[in-house]
């Protein structure tokens, strides 16, 4: 993939997931955010960036949080959004797919985490878990 070639190729520039830079131990540059700064990725700037939105306030939890005004935030950031049902047809895969999702929000994290992948704050993670017990059923 581009990781393996950027690694590969003298002088070569590429852009790969963090996740990707981690794994293959690549060499990354600062990026300038909006603020001014420039920031390294990192779980801090990734978070950073997370919490300078207002996501309770966003139609259903949706949120883009690329180019945060944050001083801190890496601005090249993304995130992971599931669609589902809200009064599903087969409420036992709703539930099993919200099975999972508490999962990751909650014991998965270390995971995510050792694999390179960022968690949500924790005051995201609570957010996120009021907003499927008022807007899905069987979501709580």
């Amino acid at each position: 993939g581009v990781s393996t070639e950027v690694k590969r190729v003298k002088n070569s520039i590429g852009y790969v997931e963090f996740t990707h830079v981690v794994q293959a131990k690549l060499a990354y540059g600062l990026v300038q955010n909006r603020a001014g700064k420039f920031i390294a990725p990192s779980a801090a700037s990734f978070q950073a960036a997370a919490l300078s939105f207002d996501w309770a306030a966003a139609k259903d939890f949706f949120v883009i949080i690329n180019d945060s005004p944050a001083e801190g935030a890496y601005p090249i950031a993304a995130t992971t959004f599931a669609v589902m049902y809200k009064e599903p047809k087969v409420p036992a895969n709703s539930q099993a797919a919200f099975a999972f999702w508490r999962f990751a929000l909650d014991d998965g994290e270390k995971f995510a985490s050792e694999l390179g992948y960022v968690p949500l704050p924790p005051v995201l993670v609570q957010q996120v878990k009021d907003y499927w017990a008022k807007t899905f059923k069987g979501g709580a």
